[in-house]
Parts: C-alpha cells; structure tokens; sequence
C-alpha cells in the first residue's frame, strides 16, 4: 500500500529534480536486470542497451507521466581503459534535470545509464 501511495503521489510531482533518486534507482534496476550474470560479447551490446533503456522508460512512464524521457546507455567491456562523458542542454533548472547512474556490478562490464526528464 506504502508503494502504491508514494507512486500516485510522484504523478503530482512537476519537478523532474525531485525524482531524481527514484530516477537513479530505475537506472539501476534496468542495468541490473539486463546485465547481471552476462559476460561481455560485443554482438550483443545493441541487444542489452536496447533492453535497458526500454525498461527505464517504461518505469518512467509509470513512476511520473509528467514529464518527456530520453534515455541513453553506454555499454563497456572492463579492459582498465578509462572513460570520459559529457553533456549539455538548455533547459528550465527548476523543472528538468539529469539523473545517471554507473552500473559496475560485473567483472566483465560497466554501464552508464543516463536520464533526462523535461517537463512537459
């Protein structure tokens, strides 16, 4: 019950910062679900981030309607080489942000999933 209330509670919420730990737990939690237990194969890199970011937008949808998702997804084989990322964008602080996450649960790969919530 405690779930369902703090859910029906997100939809009222119009301000993507606010969401950014529940947001940052749906990253997680598609990662996860997609990448645990498998071993790094490059053939199937399309295959995991597209399961992925299909996961975290659909989780999305649920947790706020309230807001326009895009979500991206980086894929790594673990191999010691660094790693560098950026972005930008032009947006209303108060209402849209950035959540991310750096899954490194596994011996053989590393995830970035990256969230982008703008008001609508």
């Amino acid at each position: 019950a405690s779930q369902a209330l703090r859910l029906s509670s997100m939809a009222e919420v119009y301000n993507f910062p606010e969401l950014t730990e529940p947001a940052q737990k749906i990253a997680h939690h598609s990662a996860q679900t997609v990448l645990q237990g498998e071993v790094y194969e490059a053939s199937r890199v399309s295959i995991w981030t597209d399961e992925i970011t299909k996961i975290a937008v659909e989780e999305l949808t649920r947790l706020s309607p309230n807001f326009k998702y895009a979500v991206s997804c980086l894929v790594l084989q673990k191999k010691g080489a660094g790693m560098s990322s950026a972005s930008t964008a032009f947006w209303n602080a108060t209402t849209d942000a950035v959540a991310h996450v750096i899954w490194d649960e596994n011996r053989t790969i590393t995830c970035m999933v990256t969230i982008y919530g703008v008001a609508i």
